[in-house]
């Protein structure tokens, strides 16, 4: 036996702490990755529960917003068929089938409208858009809408359940109101609404997940759900139904009453109606990305173990470092660039959200006021209170031509603007504006412009410069509550490859146009979201949030750019470089006069093209009453066929976007027929057959979407007046 001396006692002692060591790193190579682990798949589990629930409430308040325009709708029909009803003669055959053409037009004019009726206090149909003569023996007496409505004393819209039409034999919603005298029960006014124009749009908007959305009254009742089921109501003690009681909109997780199982639903009330949108998902398929983190985490937590196993066992024996530090550092490299890829698409998200909400807020409040002038002149002429529908009519107006502001600075932001580009000298243009730009900005601003000799000239729309450096200096008076001064200088600038690519552009010579001010500056967040559209650090009210990304949508639309710099303090610098262009600037435009349109004595032929019929009617009724001869076509072919059986023809007015031949290829068949003709566009947007290589050609001219008609008689008489 081998005796124990102080050396084998201190043998024995490092083998022991050597073992406790390595004892220690195999279950730290252990615990750290499940732990790890486990963090990962908790913060990624509720990282899934917050986007999906962000998910469901979006998709449910896009829903929302659909039921909405689709009642609201209902419900200005309901009140243009009462008006019309009012001056209804029954007993004169010409006037009933005029009613019925009326109430035809107003059903195939919209998508959701399956039938309008008009019924009697005894529940006979008196009235249809459906068919003509009325079938009178036809009886709604027994359809719930009818008997609610007869026992009601309000004028309340009333949503039915769903149920066969009697006219289209398809399932259908019916939105209907009472028709009352003095509080007399007269009949009613029904909408039907097919429930597959409901059921088609819930498919579009979320066509890829498991998805269900339900379409139900406040009391139960569902009035249409995808996918289908046999229920017609859902059970009284399901907590859904609990959910909907105080009509607000929320988002929670519970068992679905159709099948039981576990899934995601948010709910919102359709405006002051009793019904809801109830948009859900399955809670498998909600956290199927979670279930793809998990297997992700599980895999390399698993690999990091064997990995930290691994090194244990070399370092215990080699002390292999380096191998361990390799593996940290890729692990983290991965993590960042996942990390970084969800903070783009976050924001990807963030910025298309607050696109769509400021777009759809600015044009429904824009539409409100259209349709609400519209109403009252409605009403006041059937009153013959024809002294009072001025103001109405320019309210109307008003709103009209800022809707059109507003998207024309939308398609400036998306560089789809309809652009006029001619040569133009910057010095000029900002001479002209100055007293303008005085006006705006106020006497306790001073204004300084500085330009120096042999400015290049620049090939920019004239229109769109003007409004972009007005933009800019209201934004700088904006920032001098308290006055200051505010600078405007321009000056040629060479870009080498360095600098042009400090500014995104290519190499080449620039002119810049800067706009200066001492107001109170901008930190660099706000630099950073300046050109982000519906984005403005003013009040309430007081500001689009366009004016900016308008500017930057221009100055890229013409081969520029824009940049800012700041200092919080001391003030801002807003600059726009433009492309030289080598050659003269234009002369200035001769200004169109707007105001009552001129009478031609020339009796000139002018063939106008549009699909759209309205406009092409209003356009086509307008010149004749100036005097021209107006020729109307659908589409291209049959514009070209008018030409040719026409002997001559001074003016084509032609849409661009048509059906088949778009604008610029019926041009240019019809100059092969006339080669004089001269063109007129007018579009709501820029095609890319419209321009080519920049110019309009010859005798052709741009209008664009929507003008006023004494502009458009203007640019005509302009355009057949010249040589």
């Amino acid at each position: 036996m081998r005796s124990l001396g102080p050396s084998n006692i201190k043998a024995a002692y490092r083998r022991l702490s050597l073992t406790r060591t390595g004892v220690a790193l195999i279950v730290l190579s252990l615990v750290l990755p499940a732990a790890l682990f486990a963090i990962a798949a908790s913060q990624s589990y509720y990282q899934v529960q917050r986007q999906q629930e962000a998910r469901v409430d979006r998709t449910a308040r896009i829903l929302q917003e659909h039921a909405i325009k689709v009642f609201e709708t209902d419900r200005l029909i309901i009140g243009q068929v009462k008006a019309l009803l009012k001056k209804l003669d029954w007993s004169d055959e010409q006037s009933l089938a005029d009613f019925y053409e009326t109430l035809k037009s107003l059903q195939e004019g919209l998508d959701q409208v399956a039938a309008i009726t008009i019924v009697g206090k005894d529940g006979s149909m008196l009235a249809s858009s459906k068919t003509y003569p009325i079938d009178h023996t036809a009886s709604f007496a027994d359809l719930d809408w009818f008997q609610s409505l007869k026992k009601s004393n309000n004028d309340d819209l009333y949503i039915s359940r769903s149920d066969t039409g009697h006219q289209s034999n398809q399932q259908v919603i019916n939105v209907a109101a009472r028709i009352s005298q003095r509080g007399q029960f007269d009949g009613a006014i029904a909408i039907s609404i097919e429930r597959s124009y409901f059921d088609n749009f819930y498919v579009a908007v979320e066509p890829e997940y498991d998805f269900s959305v339900t379409l139900l009254r406040s009391d139960g009742e569902i009035l249409t759900r995808i996918p289908e089921t046999d229920l017609e109501r859902v059970p009284a003690d399901a907590s859904l139904l609990k959910h909907l009681k105080d009509n607000s909109s929320g988002v929670f997780v519970g068992a679905s009453p159709f099948n039981g199982r576990m899934r995601m639903f948010a709910y919102r009330p359709i405006g002051t109606y009793p019904v809801f949108v109830v948009f859900s998902l399955d809670r498998r398929s909600a956290f199927a990305a979670w279930r793809e983190n998990f297997a992700f985490y599980g895999t390399a937590a698993a690999f990091a173990a064997i990995a930290l196993l691994f090194v244990s066992f070399i370092a215990i024996r080699q002390n292999q470092k380096w191998k361990s530090a390799t593996l940290a550092l890729r692990a983290e490299a991965a993590s960042r660039q996942n990390a970084e890829e969800q903070l783009r698409q976050s924001q990807k998200m963030e910025a298309l959200g607050q696109l769509t909400g400021g777009i759809a807020h600015d044009f429904n409040n824009l539409l409100t006021g259209v349709i609400g002038s519209l109403d009252l002149l409605s009403a006041r002429i059937a009153k013959g209170r024809l002294s009072e529908i001025d103001k109405y009519i320019a309210a109307a107006k008003k709103s009209s031509e800022r809707a059109a502001a507003l998207t024309h600075r939308l398609l400036a932001f998306a560089r789809q603007q309809p652009l006029d580009p001619k040569p133009t000298d910057i010095a000029r243009l900002v001479t002209d504006m100055d007293d303008l730009i005085q006006r705006t900005i106020g006497p306790s601003i001073q204004l300084e412009v500085m330009a120096p000799p042999g400015l290049w000239t620049v090939r920019v729309d004239r229109n769109q410069l003007e409004n972009a450096l007005l933009n800019l200096c209201i934004n700088a008076r904006d920032a001098m509550q308290k006055g200051g001064k505010l600078t405007i200088e321009s000056g040629n600038l060479q870009l080498d490859e360095h600098a042009a690519h400090d500014k995104e552009l290519p190499e080449g010579q620039y002119v810049s146009l800067c706009v200066s001010d001492t107001g109170t500056g901008m930190d660099a967040v706000t630099i950073s979201r300046a050109f982000d559209p519906f984005y403005t650090t003013k009040p309430l009210g007081q500001g689009t949030g366009l004016g900016l990304s308008m500017t930057y949508g221009f100055a890229r639309q013409s081969g520029g750019q824009v940049q800012i710099s700041s200092e919080l303090g001391k003030g801002t610098t807003v600059s726009i470089y433009l492309p030289r262009y080598h050659g003269t600037a234009a002369a200035d435009d001769a200004p169109v006069m707007q105001g009552e349109a001129a009478r031609t004595s020339r009796h000139e032929t002018i063939l106008v093209i549009d699909d759209e019929t309205t406009i092409r009617q209003l356009i086509a009724e307008f010149l004749t009453e100036l005097g021209y001869f107006v020729l109307e076509a659908a589409d291209g072919p049959a514009g070209l066929a008018l030409l040719g059986k026409t002997q001559h023809v001074d003016l084509l007015v032609t849409d661009i976007g048509l059906p088949g031949m778009n604008g610029r290829q019926v041009a240019e068949a019809a100059r092969a027929l006339q080669a004089d003709l001269k063109v007129l566009f007018i579009t709501g947007y820029a095609e890319s057959t419209v321009i080519t290589h920049g110019d309009l050609g010859t005798d052709t001219h741009m209008l664009t979407k929507p003008f006023p008609m004494d502009l458009l008689t203007a640019r005509i008489k302009s355009i057949l007046t010249s040589v």
